[in-house]
């Protein structure tokens, strides 16, 4: 399972989708996007979640880090000893920095134990030492572009892609046969493509979103696509599921919105969400549920993380546009449209000054709990994702950015505490190891993955039981 990458030469078609983006990367300017000095916490302060954060941590006596080791996979017994603290300044800069596999082709999804590139391939690794193995080399099928995303099922022993395809593809991890078959969506649309991929908890369903304005899920028992909803009005750029009980969805798309779906209620004739949440002043890139099925953060083009708690919708009315008396909300709609209209284009542009600058003002009927500003969202659908719970008490959020490092937000400050330059390009994907004081990026523009480890791996994890458990693979793909 040695990785080759001279099995198959690469066409024409991979040289040119290289150079061009190699171009792009070199003639793109990007406004500094400044972190705010001083964060509105004003709302936070007030939820139930600053209370149990601040209470984990002991705070605000001394900023701490909890080392949960209670439970170490969700398929093993519980491990009881007792809990470990190390500073979190201390934990997340002493750190070395480790060079990692390099691909032929810049790298679009990293996730622990699995990275994807724009070569076509798909690699595997054992993670549970600080050189990370190659235990395997899957090769993508009907692939248009480059793999857009990849998921692990919660057992980790399959995983799922996708691509500019009407078919997402599931293969499995370990075994002694290799498997690898096709899921086919059914779209309406010839050019159809899955931006973003994730399992339920229980690993029977995926839930994908499309550039069809669509939410798709698919039943693995069945062997079935069975929802198929239309849920925004521009790309569906990311889905994940809110909870265990994978009954209550979140979806967000170019149309700035964010919204929360109850599939108990849902009809595939007349689909309507149980809740909106808008505030973003352009298209959502990424949204990562907390787990807990009340929080979740989203990442945008407008440069920004929100913070939302699902107890709190924005008002429907306000933001269909149907209110009696909403001056300060159409302004907002105009200035909104009047910037759609600019044309700017994420993807090779500069970012407008306005977004630079900060809008320290919230929109009317912006129910976020807090707004995180100092990353760059820049050329691809940039990540963020909550910190682990076992390790950190998802006291983070953390995410790529645009001038080729990562950043690593103090949820209840909304301050950085962390933001090394990663690669010489922009990181669009960053995996927090979920048991150990590691952190793995990717970069679009760049064939390498790099691998952080913390100073402190010995104090925050216990080594001899882990490797008594199951492996954790990290998959990579590559253009």
């Amino acid at each position: 399972m040695g990785d080759s990458d001279s099995d198959s030469e690469p066409d024409i078609t991979t040289i040119l989708q290289y150079l061009i983006r190699r171009i792009q990367t070199a003639v793109t300017l990007w406004w500094f996007v400044p972190a705010d000095v001083y964060p509105d916490t004003s709302v936070l302060d007030n939820n139930d979640l600053s209370l149990v954060l601040r209470t984990k941590l002991n705070r605000p006596n001394q900023l701490k880090i909890l080392s949960l080791l209670k439970q170490l996979h969700p398929q093993h017994q519980q491990y009881q000893g007792g809990l470990q603290e190390q500073s979190v300044l201390q934990h997340l800069c002493q750190r070395r920095r480790s060079p990692h596999h390099s691909m032929p082709s810049c790298v679009l999804c990293v996730s622990h134990p699995l990275a994807a590139a724009a070569d076509y391939h798909i690699r595997i690794y054992n993670t549970q030492s600080d050189s990370y193995v190659q235990l395997k080399k899957v090769k993508a099928r009907d692939v248009g572009w480059s793999i857009l995303d990849t998921a692990i099922s919660p057992d980790g022993y399959n995983f799922v892609y996708c691509s500019w395809s009407e078919s997402v593809h599931v293969c499995n991890i370990y075994g002694e046969h290799d498997t690898h078959h096709a899921l086919p969506l059914h779209p309406d649309d010839r050019r159809f493509c899955i931006f973003s991929l994730n399992y339920s908890q229980d690993g029977r369903e995926i839930v994908g979103g499309a550039n069809d304005e669509c939410l798709y899920i698919y039943d693995m028992q069945v062997d079935l696509r069975t929802t198929k909803i239309r849920c925004h009005d521009n790309d569906v750029n990311s889905v994940a599921f809110a909870d265990l009980n994978s009954q209550i969805l979140f979806s967000c798309g170019d149309d700035s919105l964010c919204k929360v779906w109850d599939r108990r209620v849902l009809s595939e004739e007349n689909p309507k969400p149980v809740g909106l949440l808008a505030g973003h002043l352009d298209g959502i890139t990424y949204v990562d549920s907390k787990g807990d099925g009340r929080y979740l953060i989203t990442n945008s083009k407008d440069q920004t993380i929100k913070l939302w708690d699902i107890r709190a919708f924005s008002p429907s009315n306000l933001v269909e546009g149907v209110s009696q008396s909403p001056p300060t909300w159409l302004v907002a709609q105009v200035e909104k449209r009047a910037m759609a209209s600019s044309n700017w284009d994420y993807r090779w542009q500069s970012v407008p000054r306005k977004f630079c600058q900060g809008v320290k003002n919230k929109l009317p009927g912006d129910t976020s709990l807090m707004t995180y500003r100092g990353h760059s969202v820049l050329q691809t659908l940039i990540r963020c994702r909550f910190s682990p719970a076992h390790t950190t008490a998802q006291c983070y959020i953390y995410s790529g950015c645009g001038a080729g490092k990562f950043v690593v937000y103090d949820v209840l400050t909304g301050k950085i505490v962390f933001s090394p330059s990663a690669h010489s390009a922009c990181v669009r994907d960053v995996d927090w190891h979920p048991y150990r004081p590691e952190m793995v990026t990717a970069s679009v523009s760049s064939s390498n993955i790099s691998l952080y480890i913390s100073s402190y791996k010995d104090h925050l994890c216990n080594q001899n039981r882990l490797k008594n458990y199951a492996q954790y693979p990290f998959t990579v793909s590559s253009i």
